[in-house]
């Protein structure tokens, strides 16, 4: 075979208009697959931020921004977002944790459950995320644009909500202390937060370290404090319970247990 001779035979001029169709069709097809390439190349640049563009329309003065996901999207992103162990409330654990600071979590006996409670220094401590919270003044508590007579009353639920429980631990002697989630941004400005938490609670220790040693001295007058702080916390529980029901189905599934 390597030994026959290859004849090669130029196309006549009769074939010339096929052969320029051919060549015609190869080009427009090789066209389009790069074409093909190019486009989801573009679409994933998009997404992941290299090209950045924003779809926002004028509507009666007003700018609105397209969402890029659907509202079942984002109803599900939202309902993920979980009320403890989240990121900022690790943080501050093993922060004090490594400072030499023993503690409990979502403590279930008292009002609210704060996230971390020191018995020994007589101390509550919040961690609360500045969009849930209401955080004034911050520029990461930002209020969505749709759906706005939701947000800010549940936002407005939530800010009242942290009074009445701050209220309520203060009748009970705990000191109460908020961490916000922007105090915690940046390495650096988390340690000094952390630290200057640390002196908080040492501070508040030796203060209720005081009032014990004083109860201690003077049975009389603690029984008379403590019967003015039980009433105080039956008023605040009464406030609670008013404000906020407890729904049927928990009521119902409590009995049952």
């Amino acid at each position: 075979w390597a030994a026959m001779p290859v004849r090669v035979r130029f196309p006549s001029e009769a074939h010339q208009p096929l052969l320029e169709e051919i060549l015609r069709g190869i080009f427009v097809l090789s066209l389009s697959s790069v074409l093909s390439l190019v486009t989801p190349w573009t679409l994933f640049r998009r997404k992941v931020g290299k090209v950045k563009r924003t779809n926002t329309y004028l509507c009666d003065k007003q700018s609105y921004t397209m969402d890029n996901i659907t509202p079942a999207q984002r109803r599900h992103c939202m309902s993920r977002i979980r009320g403890k162990d989240t990121k900022p409330e690790i943080l501050v654990r093993r922060g004090l944790h490594a400072r030499g600071f023993r503690f409990r979590l979502q403590e279930r006996k008292l009002p609210g459950k704060p996230d971390l409670t020191l018995p020994r220094y007589g101390v509550a401590v919040m961690v609360n995320g500045c969009f849930w919270h209401g955080h004034e003044g911050c520029r990461y508590a930002t209020k969505p644009q749709s759906n706005s007579e939701f947000w800010d009353a549940k936002i407005a639920r939530n800010r009242h909500r942290d009074e009445v429980t701050t209220a309520h631990l203060e009748a009970l002697g705990w000191t109460v202390i908020t961490v916000w989630e922007c105090e915690l941004k940046g390495k650096e400005a988390a340690m000094a937060r952390i630290d200057a938490l640390a002196e908080e609670i040492r501070r508040a220790g030796a203060e209720h370290e005081a009032v014990r040693s004083r109860r201690r001295k003077d049975r009389e007058a603690w029984r008379q404090e403590r019967e003015q702080m039980m009433k105080r916390r039956s008023e605040l529980e009464e406030e609670i319970r008013r404000m906020y029901p407890i729904p049927r189905k928990v009521r119902k599934a409590a009995k049952e247990e």
